[in-house]
């Protein structure tokens, strides 16, 4: 890979060796968005399934 402003050539490992902190960043966010959609989609079916239930709530 070659960068389009410097002109300097990266192979694969360098460049994930040069973006690491970029990419944890990212993974760390994606993470957050997939665990709080997870917990939305659970906490959705199953107040559908106690829905007609007296004695079970979900909050």
């Amino acid at each position: 890979m070659t960068c389009a402003s410097c002109d300097r050539e990266f192979n694969k490992d360098e460049l994930i060796q040069e973006n690491s902190e970029n990419i944890d960043e990212h993974l760390s966010e994606i993470k957050e968005e997939v665990l709080k959609d997870v917990q939305d989609d659970l906490r959705k079916s199953l107040k559908k399934a106690f829905s007609g239930s007296k004695n079970i709530r979900i909050r």
